[in-house]
C-alpha cells in the first residue's frame, strides 16, 4: 500500500499479508492514524527487504496504536527526510506495538536537513532477531536533525540474530540528537548476547566514526 500526499488519512483494522517489499508506505501527510494493522509475514526468507510501516515527510500529527506482526527488515520506520534530504516529521505517537521475531523494530532516520521532532514510543514488546531501535541517519554526511524523542516501557526479548553486519544491539544511537528519554527500557540477555546500547561510531558497522558519521548528544 502507497499514499503519497494525503490529509486526515484513517487506515483501521487491516490484515496485510506477505508483503513483497514495503508493507505501508505514507509521504507527504497531514493527521495520520493508523490502528489495529496486523503485518502478517507468513513466508520469512532472509534478507528481503520486507519492512513493514514507512513514513516518509513531509509530515505532521501522526497516531499509530496496536500494530504487530513480523517484518523482515524495519517494523516501523520513521524517516522524515531519507527521500529528499530536506522535509520533516512532527508530533508523531506510537503507542502499542507487538513484534513477532520481526528482523528489526523500529529506525528514525533522520539523513539531512530534515528534522524529526515530538516523537514518543511506547508499549513495545515481543521478540526481535538483529536490531532494536535504530535511531540515526543510517548514511554517512551531517549527522541529520533529531529533536525531541521518547521511548518508554520497552521489553523486547532477541532471538538469535540472523544480520551480520553489526553486533546485535537493543538500541543504536547516533547523529545529532537534542534530547532522547529512555524510560523503563528491559533488557534481556539470557541465551543472546545483544548489547544493550550502542551509542556513536559508524552508523550502519561497529567501525570507529569518521569524519562523516559525527554524533552529538545534548540530553539523554
Amino acid at each position: 500500500m502507497q499514499w503519497l500526499g494525503v490529509e486526515n488519512l484513517t487506515l483501521r483494522d487491516l490484515t496485510i499479508a506477505n508483503q513483497r517489499t514495503f508493507a505501508c508506505t505514507i509521504a507527504g501527510w497531514k493527521n495520520l492514524v493508523m490502528e489495529n494493522i496486523h503485518i502478517d509475514r507468513r513466508d520469512r526468507p532472509d534478507y528481503q527487504n520486507q519492512d513493514g510501516i514507512h513514513l516518509f515527510g513531509p509530515g505532521q500529527h501522526a497516531q499509530l496504536r496496536n500494530i504487530y506482526g513480523n517484518t523482515g527488515d524495519d517494523f516501523i520506520a520513521v524517516a522524515p527526510d531519507e527521500v529528499d534530504g530536506v522535509s520533516s516529521i512532527d508530533d508523531v505517537l506510537i503507542d502499542g506495538v507487538w513484534l513477532e521475531d520481526a528482523d528489526q523494530a523500529i529506525r528514525v532516520l533522520s539523513l539531512g536537513e530534515g528534522r524529526v521532532d515530538r516523537l514518543t514510543i511506547r508499549n513495545v514488546s515481543g521478540t526481535y532477531r538483529s536490531y532494536g531501535f535504530i535511531i540515526n541517519p543510517w548514511r554517512g554526511g551531517t549527522g541529520g536533525n533529531y529533536g525531541n524523542i521518547v521511548i518508554d516501557n520497552v521489553d523486547l526479548r532477541p532471538m538469535k540474530n540472523n544480520y551480520s553486519y553489526a553486533y546485535p544491539f537493543l538500541f543504536k544511537l547516533g547523529g545529532n540528537i537534542e534530547s532522547l528519554t529512555l524510560r523503563n527500557i528491559y533488557h534481556h540477555r539470557p541465551d543472546y548476547d545483544h548489547t544493550l546500547c550502542v551509542i556513536g561510531g559508524r552508523y550502519n558497522n561497529d567501525e570507529p566514526a569518521s569524519e562523516d558519521t559525527p554524533t552529538v548528544v545534548g540530553r539523554l
